[in-house]
């Protein structure tokens, strides 16, 4: 028997641990690992797409109708039924966005449409997923964005770019200096910041100053002072959170609403009322009042 399933907010398993690995449920499926290969399960634990891929694209599972699998070396794109979409040719292939997805081969990023069509041929460095109608790019020493034409969207060239949300993004000018946010028609409109993550929920970002986090609004304002030593986005409501010697979770005015007395090692996400939350030893979930609602000891800890 397997080892991993699913369970509801009380803790208690709706779908057996029957399966080596699990993957959480997206649009009514979720990639379940049995034998070591990977397939998908419905809601009702029945085996909608056999265990015979060696790996899925975890970024978004399926998207526009296709997830991106792995057989062998190479990926390739199947439907929600199974069927192969796209055939398995690419050293790499990432989700569908904007009628597109950013494919490797030869070591290069290009971009394909459902088709299988090239609109950018393999030659970046790397691409980011699409979002909001573009994408990042680098490509040399030039890094910036591109449309789903594959047409550059911005003239400027950044040393480093990453992903717009909300209608901002983090850049750098020069290599090895600060962070700058900017809008989509380029106006810095922020910074500088040593660092910026993407942004969340509420429209807010973590950034880093003199090496302590915080949190900033898209519009550029502070909305809280780098005062933590760690910090992540906020989901359902509620953002991670680390000090000396405790850990727990931050609501959107900034107090701790949940508190543990040691650090963890992971704190998670809360998805559908659940944070997977893991000391060295014990793992498992907890609701958002920061009751366990599942708990075991970690596999292979004595």
């Amino acid at each position: 028997p397997g080892r991993e399933g699913f369970i509801n907010e009380q803790g208690e398993f709706v779908i057996r641990p029957d399966y080596m690995l699990v993957e959480p449920f997206d649009e009514g499926l979720a990639a379940v690992m049995q034998g070591e290969k990977w397939g998908f399960i419905d809601v009702e634990n029945h085996l909608v797409i056999p265990c015979i891929y060696d790996e899925v694209n975890y970024s978004n599972w399926f998207s526009e109708g296709v997830v991106a699998v792995k057989k062998g070396n190479l990926w390739g794109y199947i439907d929600r039924q199974g069927n192969q979409a796209l055939p398995f040719q690419y050293e790499y292939a990432n989700s569908f966005s904007c009628g597109v997805a950013v494919v490797g081969l030869a070591g290069k990023d290009g971009v394909i449409d459902h088709a299988g069509n090239w609109i950018c041929e393999p030659k970046y460095d790397y691409i980011y997923v699409f979002n909001e109608g573009v994408a990042a790019f680098k490509l040399g020493d030039d890094s910036g964005y591109l449309n789903v034409k594959g047409e550059r969207e911005l003239p400027e060239s950044y040393a480093m770019a990453k992903p717009f949300y909300l209608g901002r993004a983090s850049v750098k000018l020069k290599k090895g200096g600060p962070n700058w946010l900017i809008d989509r028609r380029g106006k810095m409109i922020g910074g500088p910041f040593e660092a910026v993550s993407e942004f969340g929920e509420y429209g807010i970002a973590v950034i880093r100053q003199h090496g302590m986090l915080g949190f900033m609004h898209l519009n550029g304002d502070m909305v809280s002072k780098p005062e933590w030593k760690s910090l992540d986005l906020f989901s359902e409501g509620l953002a991670a959170v680390s000090g000396e010697g405790w850990s727990g979770y931050l609501n959107e005015k900034g107090e701790v609403v949940i508190h543990f007395t040691e650090v963890m090692g992971t704190l998670g996400p809360f998805k559908k009322g659940l944070a997977y939350v893991a000391t060295a030893k014990e793992e498992g979930y907890v609701n958002r009042q920061g009751t366990q609602v599942y708990w075991r000891r970690k596999k292979g800890v004595d």
